[in-house]
């Protein structure tokens, strides 16, 4: 003899006067962020955080070499 909510019931083990089961809480995620570190002896010489959503092209890695020719002599 088969009764569905006794099957159940027996899913989840837990005291007869415990509550039930919590569900998961979600969130939206921000997104994901590209960033491109550059380090030396002495640290991080440079950090570019990319914007949210943008690929990273040719024109956009070669402005990050130039902040980093630009760290560098700044050094």
């Amino acid at each position: 003899h088969y009764e569905r909510s006794s099957k159940v019931d027996s899913m989840q083990w837990k005291h007869p006067g415990s509550p039930g089961p919590r569900g998961f809480k979600t969130r939206v995620s921000a997104g994901r962020v590209v960033v491109t570190a550059f380090f030396y002896h002495g640290g991080l010489l440079l950090a570019d955080f990319g914007e949210p959503g943008v690929n990273i092209s040719a024109a956009h890695y070669r402005d990050t070499l130039d902040k980093l020719h630009k760290a560098i002599r700044a050094e």
